[in-house]
């Protein structure tokens, strides 16, 4: 008798989500208008035609498109603040303090 032996390695594959206009709504708290204006405009992703009558967007390109707002929000409020010091101080050199 011959035994041979393999090893498989499985493709784990995760499976996409597609949302419907509610669940990008809840996702990103804006409304249907706003998020075909920005579609239009070319800064949120594009919803997937399903069917003829049907769209849903891929929740993963929804969650990135999140997840970028919150790293301009803390680029913004990391330079506000370093900002903030920086004028304080200068202003504080303008005076003849330290």
């Amino acid at each position: 008798m011959h035994v041979v032996s393999s090893t498989s390695t499985a493709t784990v594959r995760k499976i996409r989500r597609i949302g419907a206009v509610p669940d990008v709504e809840a996702a990103t708290s804006l409304k249907k208008s706003t998020l075909y204006r920005l579609v239009r405009e070319g800064k949120f992703p594009r919803p997937i035609q399903l069917t003829p009558r049907r769209v849903g967007w891929d929740m993963e390109a929804v969650e990135a498109w999140i997840q970028q707002r919150f790293d301009e929000s803390q680029g913004s409020a990391d330079m506000a603040s370093a900002g903030t010091s920086t004028s304080a101080s200068a202003g504080a050199s303008e005076r003849g303090g330290a």
